[in-house]
């Protein structure tokens, strides 16, 4: 699939890993000064919730641009306090791979910037991280948890199902999805300490087709992205999570509300029935 054929493909997801601080992840590092990256800001999650609910309600996320979304913003307030900082930086991976594609025209070009990260995670394992914010936060708070450079480079894997000439089929799809989605969700819950029977592939996977699927030109492709990830999030949540996975069964959870709108009405972002619903399976895990 081409790159261009893609309008912002995690733009939805892309504003979780800002919502607590400045994303530096929208462009290539080769594009910018790595000196520029801003601080660290905390916000009142309480108090942007309600003002975003007023202002992002009825519009798309591509259209907020880079205010931060607070259901994402809750979901992550779930993990521990210890432990929010490794999340907000796997996200921040996450949102750095989406931007690879979202400004790249030719294949071999986002071919070639995708190398660049594989090779710039790999060496995270024998090397000081250079100065590059996305990659210091993941040496600072993802390593040290015993997730390796080798891992986190996997989930490159996924992206570049994306830089095919042809239309996404459902195999390259669910390749996508699997990297990406359950690769990412699968780091996400070692670090966390989740349960083994806490389900992070199909979570994983479901969100990463739906945020696919509202991000595809292709309307027909979409559709089938959307069927394909209700049947991963019907598995994923169904049963209980456990308390310290409930960040990311919240997660699935946003993508399984999401994946119920038409893909040409805008998400209600931050409407009281899905804050509710975040808060109902904080409670209870389900």
């Amino acid at each position: 699939m081409r790159a261009r054929d893609l309008r912002l493909v995690s733009g939805q997801r892309s504003s979780t890993a800002s919502m607590l601080r400045a994303r530096p992840g929208d462009v290539h590092p080769a594009d910018v000064d790595p000196a520029a990256d801003q601080p660290a800001s905390r916000i009142n999650i309480a108090a942007k919730a309600r003002m975003l609910s007023r202002v992002s309600r009825g519009c798309r996320v591509s259209e907020i641009g880079t205010m931060a979304n607070p259901e994402l913003a809750l979901a992550i307030g779930y993990a521990r306090e210890a432990h929010r900082r490794t999340l907000e930086a796997l996200l921040d991976l996450d949102s750095a791979l989406a931007a690879v594609l979202r400004t790249t025209r030719e294949p071999l070009v986002g071919q070639m910037r995708l190398t660049w990260w594989h090779e710039a995670l790999t060496r995270l394992d024998t090397a000081l991280p250079p100065a590059e914010p996305v990659l210091a936060a993941l040496a600072a708070t993802v390593l040290p948890r015993g997730v390796s450079g080798v891992r986190l480079a996997g989930m490159i894997d996924g992206w570049e199902e994306l830089l095919d000439d042809d239309a996404p089929r459902d195999e390259a799809m669910m390749r996508f999805a699997e990297a990406r989605g359950a690769g990412l969700f699968g780091i996400a819950g070692a670090v966390l300490g989740v349960r083994p029977d806490d389900p992070l592939a199909p979570a994983g996977t479901g969100w990463a087709l739906v945020d696919l699927a509202r991000h595809l030109r292709d309307r027909h492709a979409g559709e089938r992205a959307l069927a394909l990830a209700r049947t991963a999030l019907d598995t994923a949540t169904r049963p209980r999570w456990s308390r310290e996975a409930r960040a990311l069964g919240a997660l699935a959870h946003l993508a399984l509300l999401d994946a119920a709108v038409p893909l040409d009405q805008p998400l209600p972002i931050g409407s009281p029935r899905r804050v509710a619903r975040l808060a109902w399976h904080r409670l209870t895990g389900r």
